[in-house]
């Protein structure tokens, strides 16, 4: 019985320097595989209404929706005789209508990039679908010039 810490010497050579990828043999597709429902048309694609309702869409609504509703409030607070008096003596106050017009131009800006970029979904219209194996997934360090670096998700296939 070997120890756990004993050297792997017994093993013969082969096995110790084989790869995964060598273990595993070519890779063909099953050939009952089919691609997601989104990727049935040629690029360019439409967007379907299921990925439209999904968690970044509507993250991206109600972030819109809020800075509307910001923006509305502040413009129509910033004209209140009671908000001009409390201005004298809180500064922001007094620029409450500038606040809102701000963020109304930041919702006008939002609405328009939502309808011109396609964004995240960018790969679902114009991308290529194919089919891989993800032999070993590696957190390793990823380098940005002029940011600190962090750790993010290697695919080897």
């Amino acid at each position: 019985m070997r120890d756990a810490f004993e050297s792997p010497a017994s093993e013969p050579a082969s096995a110790a320097s084989t790869s995964p990828r060598e273990l595993l043999g070519p890779f063909d597709p099953p050939a009952n595989y089919a691609f997601e429902p989104e990727f049935a048309e040629p690029p360019p694609r439409t967007i379907s209404q299921r990925a439209r309702e999904g968690h970044f869409e509507r993250q991206r609504t109600r972030l819109l929706n809020l800075l509307l509703g910001v923006g509305v409030a502040c413009l129509a607070g910033g004209e209140l005789p009671v908000v001009m008096q409390w201005a004298r003596f809180i500064v922001p106050l007094a620029y409450l209508t500038w606040i809102g017009l701000a963020a109304i131009l930041i919702w006008a800006v939002g609405c328009v990039e939502r309808a011109a970029l396609p964004g995240p979904y960018r790969y679902l219209k114009r991308g290529i679908p194919l089919v891989a194996r993800v032999i070993e997934l590696v957190q390793a360090p990823a380098f940005r010039v002029g940011q600190a670096s962090y750790y993010a998700f290697t695919a080897t296939g």
